[in-house]
């Protein structure tokens, strides 16, 4: 879902429709009044009644379903920013959390590069374990942390807040699979299981990242279920597969 936007400036179709009646109204009063003198007395006083009753009705009956529009967007404002103030709390803990993770994958990187150093072949391969960037990573952590520390925890702010945080979540997904494929293609060509010493450390990796997505999914899954809507990633995280 895009982010979710209110609207705040009266549309301009609801506008035009209520100048378009008064400048009617205006024009019949102006043709009433010219020909007052040709009209009998109880037309002209029916006629007069009926255009100023018509001034204050037409705009009212134009402008209804707008406001009640209005009334609504407000209600559902603070219907979702109190579910935010419930839970921004907890998206702080998850991105908290999140911090371990960094430093871990960046050493199951560097331990896989070490251990098969002589079975890598390319170059491409040698870069690709090397470029992981934990410190810009650390740095959007922070500032993801810093950002929900100063909002006002309105539900557009858990929104955009958590699509921060999905941006960490992407990067992790996409070096996890560089060491997955990397795993496998060592294996292959090495026809041996990856080292026993690595496999554990990967596995003991694999448990705890697995349960911290399932925090992260429970999560999406809560605001989603408070609000009614669909706007937080619920289905958008793979758990890591053994090797």
């Amino acid at each position: 879902m895009t982010e979710p936007e209110k609207d705040k400036s009266p549309r301009i179709t609801e506008l035009a429709a209520v100048v378009s009646a008064m400048v009617s109204i205006l024009i019949a009063g102006t043709s009433l009044l010219s020909n007052s003198g040709n009209l009998p007395s109880w037309w002209f006083d029916f006629s007069l009644i009926l255009l100023i009753a018509l001034t204050f009705f037409m705009p009212s009956m134009l402008l209804a379903r707008p406001i009640r529009e209005r009334i609504r967007e407000t209600r559902l404002e603070r219907r979702l920013n109190a579910v935010s103030r419930r839970h921004t709390s907890e998206l702080k803990d998850l991105v908290i959390k999140s911090r371990n993770f960094n430093s871990l994958i960046r050493n199951l990187l560097d331990n896989l590069r070490r251990q098969y150093q002589s079975d890598i072949k390319s170059q491409l391969s040698s870069h690709t374990l090397e470029s992981y960037n934990e410190s810009e990573i650390q740095n959007t952590i922070f500032n993801v942390e810093k950002e929900i520390d100063e909002s006002d925890n309105t539900y557009r702010d858990l929104y955009l807040l958590m699509k921060r945080f999905e941006s960490v979540l992407d990067t992790y997904k996409k070096n996890l699979k560089v060491i997955e494929v990397f795993a496998h293609e060592i294996m292959t060509a090495t026809e041996k299981p990856i080292a026993r010493g690595l496999e554990a450390d990967f596995e003991s990796f694999r448990e705890k990242y697995n349960d911290f997505l399932k925090d992260v999914t429970d999560f999406c899954h809560k605001i989603n279920q408070e609000t009614g809507r669909w706007d937080f990633p619920e289905h958008s995280f793979e758990y890591l597969k053994k090797w």
